[in-house]
């Protein structure tokens, strides 16, 4: 069980790092920025090199470039959707990073199991949950008044807690 378990974390891995890839390195191609090309594919090595250090800083810095990366293909004149969704995976490969250091060297007991496994679908749930908003949001243009849109993410909140509880107590 404990092979699955750390399998499963690293194929989780290793595919949300190569979508974020795609989607960085697509946004460079798409407005021909052959620079911003190379240093999304190579953050993406800088990943995996970083994957075989033992450092604290390390994934810190490598989430921060690749949303550094996101925001340049956006300033640089790249469709908004791609960068925000890479960031969106970033994200993910930098949770995951994050949990296998955590649990590299603890013991598969089921309090562990179950932390990882409560862990990765809070995990799949709320990058789940930012990618649809950021793409409702490109799709839809509307200009609400700010007190509406701060009750509107006050509720999404309330939302996903109450959703997060119930996953919870049917385990």
């Amino acid at each position: 069980m404990e092979q699955h378990s750390r399998a499963f974390r690293e194929y989780l891995f290793y595919i949300c790092l190569a979508l974020q890839a795609i989607c960085l390195s697509s946004a460079f191609i798409l407005i021909g920025n052959w620079i911003g090309l190379a240093c999304a594919l190579s953050l993406g090595g800088l990943w995996i090199y970083a994957r075989n250090k033992r450092s604290a800083w390390v994934p810190h810095l490598l989430f921060l470039s690749s949303l550094a990366l996101a925001a340049a293909a956006i300033l640089t004149g790249a469709q908004p959707v791609l960068p925000v969704i890479g960031s969106g995976f970033s994200l993910m490969v930098w949770d995951l990073f994050l949990l296998n250091a955590d649990l590299h060297d603890s013991p598969q007991k089921e309090p562990a199991r179950r932390y990882e496994r409560r862990h990765l679908w809070s995990l799949i749930l709320a990058a789940t949950t930012g990618v649809l908003i950021a793409l409702l949001g490109r799709l839809v243009s509307i200009n609400p008044p700010f007190v509406l849109l701060v009750a509107l993410i006050l509720l999404a909140m309330f939302g996903l807690d109450r959703l997060w509880s119930l996953l919870a107590k049917s385990k």
